[in-house]
């Protein structure tokens, strides 16, 4: 038998999952169904790797010797994507058992050990580890609270990088981490200095899936047959076993029709219209060429025979369109938009454009040592990991971890230039030729302490034409704590970055903590500073405009460019365009946990236009909006209004969706309206709300009464307001009439959820249909999806 948990192309090059190409011997399952293998079967001998095993006839497994490290593996080496299963009864010796998985060698795995309580842990502890050439580091803990040396379940399911771990009868992970530094191997298990009896152990494909045969594909004659027959061109695909079949592929227009065309698109399900939904269409009419592409991605519930069928009818079907649908029995994995890296959060970034348009996205690594690391992007979305070196030099004064902060190019010295914060408030230089390579600057570049300031960090360095010198502007306090109210913004000036004197406050309100990172420039004939204040959380990001750079920076020409979810953010410049801000969302929201995570996910780029006032519009980026954009979701030619169940107007959006991107218009039906989305995922209690309320100026996001972000607006009270929308897992992303933006953590992932558009308006005396226009739903993209 000869199983494969291999990659296989999809179409469009979507997706990188579990596939199987065998055939079923009937001993054990095969990638194919969902039946799991039993490791140790005949299918599947173990390998073992020291220790003292016995197998049982009911596919347990018993290690008794505590000597040392004991492993048995068995699968394959290219087994990717799947869900290992087993327990594990800890009877001697150190009491330290587990599973294993992805062994693609002795010195390449994961594993997840159980630990039995004693003087060092209080009660039982799971804990998840990865080793790499023989080097192992934890990347996960969690305490159980479960009988000690009981015999445990435990549930693995290693999907791309994610990887969560399940114990018990739980059905929430107890670790849940990304990590992509071994992407398949055999399973197993293991136990160190122990003793421990095993339970059967099963790996399952946890993303079997079917591809539709292209047009002028010949059938394979099982699962899935071809028909033609008028204008009607069939793909049928004759479900295996009972279950939710997820069904993926965006369907592209391929040439634009003319006078009388007419190309329609639908799934069936024994021959009944399953898709789309009652009362909407998938179609091109005529010259139509909007929408490119139709998203035909839901979730059908099938029984083993069902037959489910692709149709395409009209003009040439089969040539007119391409769409190529899979298949699956579980989630489609998808590489999220929002960038993570695959080993730690994002934390503060210190974004600069090269001359050649590559973003280097150079930010601060969590975990306290705050040490600098990199990243490049082409387009602001797909992050690539870059190498960032500190070379150190025994004779030159020092350099922390975080050497590179904000960047600059000193023309003089024909070299790249960044400043950071060291010991005794001195602020030091670094400098590179490639962006890459550093090299401490020494000691007659150091910008001294000023007397005074108890604090003095985050030092941003740039060359001010307005008098020839540079500035460098800092985080500073004169006394208290980060939380205020003595944070300021100091500054120093030099000719020529060696000889610094000191200026003393250039914002100093007495009000406010700390703020952190921040960045002064000129654009377009005005003065900018911006900082993110700290007020137990970094965030949100202040601006503040003036003429001159010596101000005065008034309250009133002050103004916040995202939410409190928007971290630390900060500006830079790509040659010709207008400034672009970027920031970190932070991993869990706030509200649930009682404090910010430090560290998250990289958000979406804001582009900030200036406005006439000298304030700024924050908008997204018209290069990144229509790259992030799938397929259009189908939706009613109109959405009209209908009384909700406590008197408002409502406008529900047919269907279930997990990531979306929403756009629309809504015109408020009276001077007092809140309007807005109201999202409710399947299972649970508390509904997002998304809020547009132009009485009270203001934005939110919030789940039930608890607000995660929120953002002083100006909104008319009678004009129409343009909104988009995008959600991705627990990250909201709002967009609004081109002006305003707002980054919000939610309190769970949005799953299969509902959507409806609201007005808080009085239904009985609201014109029904008059509401909201112009809505459309488009399918998020996934990372791996974005054009190159």
């Amino acid at each position: 038998m000869n199983a494969r948990f291999g990659a296989c192309g999809v179409a469009l090059a979507l997706f990188v999952f579990l596939l199987s190409a065998c055939s079923n011997d009937g001993k054990d399952g095969d990638a194919g169904d969902k039946t799991p293998f039993l490791l140790g079967s005949p299918s599947w001998k173990w390998e073992r790797l020291g220790g003292s095993w016995t197998e049982r006839q009911d596919g347990s497994f018993v290690q008794s010797d505590s000597s040392g490290t004991a492993i048995a593996v068995a699968g394959e080496e290219i087994w990717a994507d799947y869900e290992l299963r087993s327990s594990v009864a800890l009877t001697g010796g150190e009491f330290q058992a587990g599973v294993l998985f992805r062994y693609a060698s002795p010195e390449d795995y994961y594993y997840l050990i159980v630990r039995s309580e004693s003087f060092v842990y209080p009660s039982p502890t799971l804990e998840l580890f990865r080793k790499v050439q023989g080097i192992a580091a934890s990347i996960g803990f969690a305490e159980l609270s479960v009988p000690d040396r009981a015999a445990l379940p435990l549930r693995i399911e290693a999907s791309g990088d994610r990887i969560r771990v399940y114990a018990g009868d739980g059905e929430q992970p107890l670790i849940e981490t990304r990590d992509a530094a071994i992407t398949q191997g055999k399973a197993g298990v293991l136990t160190l200095m122990s003793e421990a009896e095993f339970g059967p152990t099963e790996v399952s494909p946890i993303v079997p899936f079917y591809t539709a045969p292209q047009p002028g594909e010949e059938a394979d004659g099982k699962l899935w047959s071809v028909s033609r027959s008028g204008d009607f061109y069939d793909r049928s695909f004759t479900a295996p076993s009972s279950g939710e079949l997820d069904i993926a592929g965006d369907a592209a227009l391929l040439t634009q029709g003319s006078a009388g065309s007419f190309i329609k698109i639908s799934v069936l399900l024994n021959d009944q219209v399953a898709w789309p939904l009652a009362g909407m269409e998938a179609a091109w009419r005529d010259e139509q060429s909007e929408p490119e592409a139709y998203a035909v991605w839901f979730r059908l519930p099938v029984e083993a025979g069902d037959r489910v069928t692709f149709r395409i009818e009209g003009d040439s079907p089969g040539k007119s369109i391409s769409w190529t649908p899979s298949l699956s029995y579980g989630e489609l994995p998808t590489v999220p938009l929002h960038f993570r890296h695959s080993e730690h959060e994002i934390g503060d970034v210190h974004p600069y454009f090269a001359e050649d348009g590559t973003l280097n996205m150079y930010y601060l690594q969590p975990g306290g040592g705050y040490e600098a690391a990199l990243l490049t992007s082409r387009d602001m979305l797909r992050y690539e990991e870059a190498s960032l070196t500190l070379k150190r030099d025994a004779a030159v004064s020092p350099v922390k971890p975080w050497f590179v902060l904000g960047v600059f190019y000193d023309e003089q010295a024909g070299v790249y230039r960044s400043y950071s914060g060291t010991d005794g408030n001195v602020m030091r230089s670094a400098y590179s030729t490639d962006l890459q390579t550093w090299y401490a600057a020494g000691s007659e570049y150091d910008i001294p302490p000023q007397p005074g300031y108890a604090v003095q960090r985050d030092p941003f360095v740039f060359r001010n034409e307005d008098d020839g010198q540079y500035w460098a502007v800092m985080t500073c306090r004169k006394g208290g704590d980060q939380n205020g109210p003595e944070g300021s913004v100091c500054y120093a000036v030099s000719p020529d970055l060696k000889s610094w004197t000191g200026m003393g406050d250039l914002y100093a309100p007495g009000n406010i903590g700390d703020p952190e990172v921040p960045q002064m420039f000129k654009h377009e004939g005005k003065w900018y500073l911006i900082f993110s204040v700290y007020d137990h959380r970094v965030g949100p990001t202040t601006s503040l405009v003036a003429d001159s750079p010596h101000g005065p920076w008034l309250e009133a020409d002050k103004q916040l460019l995202d939410g409190e979810d928007l971290a630390a953010a900060q500006i830079a410049f790509p040659k010709g365009g207008h400034p672009l801000l970027f920031g970190w969302i932070p991993l869990r929201d706030v509200e649930t946990i009682g404090y910010q995570h430090w560290g998250g996910d990289i958000a979406l780029p804001r582009e900030l236009v200036r406005r006439p006032d000298g304030l700024f519009d924050v908008r997204l980026p018209d290069s990144v909006g229509q790259a992030i954009r799938g397929g259009r979701l189908p939706l009613p030619a109109t959405l009209d209004t209908s009384p909700s169940a406590v008197g408002n107007l409502e406008a529900a959006i047919p269907g279930r969706y997990d990531r979306f991107d929403l756009t629309f218009e809504w015109q408020p039906s009276d001077s007092d309206a809140v309007g807005g989305v109201r999202i409710v995922s399947d299972g649970s209690e508390r509904p997002v709300t998304v809020e547009l309320d132009p009485a009270d100026g203001k934005l939110r996001i919030r789940s039930d009464d608890v607000v995660h972000s929120e953002l002083q607006v100006e909104l008319g009270s009678t004009e129409a307001v343009r909104a988009r929308l995008i959600v991705e897992n627990d990250i909201a992303e709002l967009f609004v009439n081109e002006r305003y933006a707002l980054a919000a953590r939610l309190m769970e992932p949005v799953r299969q959820a509902t959507l409806s558009l609201f007005d808080s308006g009085d239904a009985a005396v609201s014109p029904s249909g008059s509401v909201f226009s112009a809505a459309k739903l488009y399918r998020l993209l996934g990372r791996q999806e974005l054009a190159q």
